[in-house]
């Protein structure tokens, strides 16, 4: 499956908008699962403190990043949401295409 890479400041407002959409996910942050509520954590300050950032549902990840929240990626199943976001103007993105050797 392709990745979407997320272009975006707004890091919490993207992250916010996914945990409303799926209020079951698994958040990780910085590999421990979050605990605490999202007014707690959410915050584009926090955010850009972690080294690695995830949300899950079930065993796939759904939005993540790793070394910085500039490096989003997002599942490819998640386009057409990812384009209501992008319509609402909280982001750009692009599809990444898996190389075929």
């Amino acid at each position: 499956m392709n990745l979407v890479a997320i272009d975006t400041k707004h890091y919490s407002k993207v992250v916010r908008a996914f945990l409303n959409r799926f209020p079951g996910a698994l958040v990780r942050l910085d590999k421990k699962t979050v605990d605490s509520d999202l007014e707690e954590w959410c915050t584009n300050r926090n955010l850009k403190s972690l080294r690695d950032f995830s949300v899950s549902l079930g065993d796939r990840e759904i939005l993540s990043f790793h070394d910085a929240p500039d490096k989003m990626m997002a599942s490819e199943d998640q386009l057409s949401f990812i384009e209501d976001l992008a319509a609402q103007k909280m982001l750009r993105f692009r599809i990444l295409h898996e190389q075929q050797d």
